[in-house]
Order: structure tokens, then C-alpha cells, then sequence
């Protein structure tokens, strides 16, 4: 058991040195430096926190409001370099995760070799998930 926790901290290692990772953390810092997106991130998480009162709740139009002044802020903050670098950062990191979370799913389940080749459009042959195995009964190449 104490190779696989030393291997996992060694997974753990090599993605927090990745480019990816790096480039997280530096675009999270480059949006938390700048007061135009902490301005919008305070004002967005405001207005949620407004929409949950059983008074925004209660009325429609207050429920309107708010809904759309949520929307405004999202869209400044969307607009802002920053964010979407921040965004951008997040979806290579989410890929990542994803990518990794594949791999170990694969050899786990017994396809090592797949587990470098597999695509999406793969899935129909492979009963290593619940959407596999779905598509496997079903004979569909859907993922």
C-alpha cells in the first residue's frame, strides 16, 4: 500500500510542476491581483447570495432583477483579460484531471494499452464506466 501512496504523491508532484498547473496558479493570481475582477467576483457572489433570501425568492420581479444584474456582472467579468485567461487555465487544468482520471480508469479496468489511445468515440466497446457499459448494451458509439 505504501508504493501506491508514494506513487500518487509523485502523480500529485509532477502536476502541481506541470505547465498546466503552473499556468493555473499564474492566472489565478494575475485575476486575484486585479481589483476590476475582485470588484466583479465580490458583486456576483453578492448577487447570489440576494437571489437565495426568501424575499428574492418570493418576488418575481425582484427575482428578475437580480437574476439579470447577475448576468451583467458575469459578462463584465467574462470580459475582463484576466478572467478569461483564468478560464482558459482552468479548462487546460480541467482536461488535465480528466485526462489522467482516463488513463488510471483504463488500466484499472484492465485496457493499459487502450488507456493512451482511447477517445470518446471509443466508448461504445468499453463497459469501464456507466456510460460504456450503456452504450456497450445498446451497440451506440455515443459518449
Amino acid at each position: 500500500m505504501q508504493e501506491v501512496y508514494r506513487l500518487a504523491q509523485a502523480l500529485a508532484d509532477a502536476i502541481l510542476h506541470s505547465d498546466i498547473y503552473t499556468e493555473l496558479k499564474a492566472a489565478r493570481e494575475a485575476a486575484d491581483a486585479s481589483a476590476a475582477c475582485c470588484r466583479l467576483e465580490r458583486r456576483i457572489a453578492e448577487e447570489r447570495a440576494r437571489l437565495q433570501t426568501p424575499a428574492a425568492r418570493e418576488n418575481p420581479d425582484a427575482l428578475r432583477e437580480g437574476l439579470a444584474a447577475l448576468q451583467r456582472a458575469s459578462d463584465e467579468l467574462d470580459a475582463l483579460p484576466e478572467a478569461a485567461r483564468l478560464r482558459t487555465a482552468r479548462a487546460g487544468f480541467d482536461d488535465l484531471m480528466e485526462n489522467v482520471n482516463r488513463i488510471l480508469r483504463m488500466t484499472i479496468n484492465g485496457d493499459p494499452d487502450g488507456a493512451e489511445e482511447e477517445t470518446p468515440d471509443r466508448c461504445a466497446g468499453c463497459a469501464g464506466c456507466a456510460k460504456g457499459a450503456k452504450n456497450a448494451k445498446s451497440g451506440t458509439d455515443e459518449a
